[in-house]
């Protein structure tokens, strides 16, 4: 019988100078941050059980690092106790722990629905709208320090902490408070320190770190079958082996995706990353991945891994994924591995793109990011006058524009509104209010709905560029786009994919865009008929957003896109517990219906297969990415 244990989850430190403990009668080496933290972890007057993954598992066995990996998952989620071991105690660390100890008494956090709420024991009325949060600078510049600590950087901490149970304690000298208090007190923090209230050098400051604590949960266990969104959540994570930012989050990808990805360190860093898109496109026939895909600025850079593997080694340059978008709806990827690093997509080629405009000087101030929107509208006006078969007028490039800048994030789109975003006629009324500005005026002399969206236009275009194509549309892309790269639409795929030509006939993935007017499935359905809207609503049973389809002039909401007409014959849509969200496409003639599992379950809508996308006339072709 295994005895009840607490686990620890700390940072290694460097190997250089290693202290030696005694277990059992024996000395080992262990780092010196170790050996620092266990006298604070040491019971004077009783045994405390620990386990250590530095002491429990050989690290120089290949193979037996491999197994213990498997079963990291087991061993925190089993834990009596998770301990977070920041480091010894510093002169405002006491104080950094008990404002969040008691900030969290006074507030109870929905992350789903981004809303604080107060205990009904305490009768606080404190919400996230409240304008002023009750503690002085000192108090939260101590909670900055303590998210600064190293322990927040780490890759494994992710697992170690997301799998623990909800006695986890986050610890820095003798001081600890409940893991669950701090994160809530966390996410409170950032949503007053965001859109209207994000200003000053302090807000700037928090939520600067606090992109280290955003993917950590909020202290209960957690499963996940997302890998895409897990290899994002740990984009601006350490950890010393490059093969661990797979391995370090299987525990947390659900057991039918992730059975067949078991961690091998005799395998290359470009063996496992290529592995994983492989695997993740026979399991779920998506490929979603390929948006974490950035191809490096110098392209005499690229690394040995295929350009449709992500190098999740190199840190994101982008804040903000682009997210909210179903360029090619609810369909399946059709891909094929063709050996030697090549894979074959099939998709849409929609555009290409004829100019880049930098973004970088957004970043600078906030009267450089309403020159520099100035000058992208300028420059989108002059594109159209300057081709003859652009359709495109003036207000419909101002509305593309607008859309661009807050990449068509608005609150109309969630049902309720979900964060801060403005409505796109505020936004729209913003970006009027920004032509209109003149040298000389003040960022303060601004609205409030507009300095909000400014601010938005910053961290939603860092690391991307501006771009015009050669039919004068606009968008966003990675900073390493190039004129003459083609933008495509990919079955199976949530957001427009640039890619460049390498000759003979295949092409290098670029990354990710934004390119307006074809987020919705536009590049294989066509546009939405006036008055429908794709938004997402709330469900409070599973606690929530769906994908639904709105009607702005009738109110009527639906799950299906009215754009797709009437099943294939042999399909039929089967009934379930949540049918009221998602559609289950079965064939009418499968006997097999209830013996699959629930991530099974989540099928391709047939009406976006590419036979039937061609009998629509969408004009699909295959790419060959190297």
């Amino acid at each position: 019988m295994i005895p009840e244990y607490e686990a620890l989850s700390y940072v290694w430190g460097p190997p250089e100078h290693p202290k030696h403990i005694y277990i059992d009668g024996s000395t080992i080496a262990v780092t010196r941050a170790l050996a620092e933290a266990l006298p604070y972890l040491r019971y004077k007057e009783q045994p405390r059980t620990l386990w250590i993954d530095a002491i429990c598992v050989n690290q120089e066995d290949l193979e037996e690092r491999g197994r213990q990996v498997e079963k990291m998952a087991a061993l925190y989620t089993c834990a009596k106790r998770v301990i977070v071991w920041l480091g010894p105690e510093s002169t405002d660390s006491d104080l950094g722990l008990q404002t969040m100890e008691s900030l969290s008494m006074k507030i109870s956090f929905d992350i789903e629905k981004d809303l604080a709420y107060p205990p009904i024991q305490t009768g606080v009325p404190w919400t996230v709208q409240d304008p002023i949060i009750p503690y002085d600078e000192q108090a939260i510049k101590a909670v900055i320090s303590l998210l600064k600590r190293p322990w927040f950087e780490r890759l494994w901490i992710v697992q170690e902490i997301r799998l623990a149970n909800n006695k986890a304690i986050i610890q820095a000298g003798h001081k600890s408070i409940l893991w669950a208090n701090f994160i809530s007190s966390s996410y409170y923090l950032r949503s007053k320190f965001q859109g209207d209230k994000g200003d000053g050098i302090l807000s700037s400051e928090f939520l600067k770190h606090y992109l280290h604590v955003q993917p950590l949960g909020l202290g209960k266990p957690q499963v996940f079958e997302d890998l895409q969104r897990l290899t994002w959540d740990i984009r601006n994570t350490k950890c010393t082996d490059p093969r661990d930012r797979v391995y370090g989050i299987l525990s947390m990808v659900h057991k039918s995706s992730a059975v067949e990805l078991r961690p091998d360190y005799t395998k290359s860093v470009g063996e496992v990353y290529q592995e994983v898109v492989l695997h993740i496109l026979e399991r779920s026939k998506n490929l979603r991945i390929l948006a974490r895909c950035e191809m490096a600025e110098d392209e005499e850079k690229l690394s040995r891994i295929p350009s449709w593997a992500p190098n999740f080694a190199v840190p994101s340059r982008y804040q903000l994924a682009l997210r909210d978008m179903s360029a090619a709806g609810d369909s399946l990827a059709h891909a094929r591995y063709l050996g030697d690093g090549v894979l074959g997509v099939t998709g849409v080629r929609v555009t290409t793109v004829a100019s880049i405009y930098s973004l970088t000087s957004a970043s600078d101030s906030e009267t450089s990011a309403i020159k520099l929107i100035q000058h992208l509208v300028a420059a989108s006006f002059e594109a159209a006058t300057k081709n003859p078969a652009s359709e495109r007028d003036e207000k419909s490039i101002l509305r593309a524009c607008c859309r661009t800048f807050n990449r068509n994030l608005f609150l109309d789109y969630w049902l309720p509104p979900k964060g801060r975003y403005p409505t796109f006629p505020e936004g729209q009324k913003a970006l009027d209010n920004i032509l209109n500005w003149r040298e000389g005026e003040s960022f303060q002399g601004l609205d409030q709905s507009t300095q909000r969206y400014i601010r938005y236009f910053q961290p939603l275009t860092a690391g991307r560029a501006f771009f015009i194509t050669d039919d004068g549309n606009v968008g966003l892309a990675p900073v390493s786009v190039r004129i003459g790269d083609i933008i495509v639409v990919l079955i199976g795929v949530d957001s427009p994919m640039v890619f460049r030509d390498a000759g003979n006939g295949v092409l290098r993935v670029v990354g990710e865009a934004y390119l307006d007017g074809f987020t919705t499935g536009e590049a294989l359905l066509g546009n939405l008929e006036d008055g429908w809207v794709r938004m997402s609503r709330f469900d409070e049973e599973t606690m929530a957003y769906w994908v639904a389809f709105l009607n702005i002039v009738t109110g009527e909401i639906q799950i299906e896109d009215p754009r797709l007409g009437t099943l294939p014959d042999g399909w039929k849509i089967q009934g379930h517990k949540e049918e009221r969200l998602w559609n289950w496409f079965v064939r009418e003639d499968d006997q097999e219906i209830e013996k699959q599992s629930e991530f099974e379950r989540w099928g391709s809508d047939p009406r976006l297969a590419p036979e039937f996308l061609r009998k629509r006339g969408a004009p699909l072709e295959e790419f060959m990415l190297i």
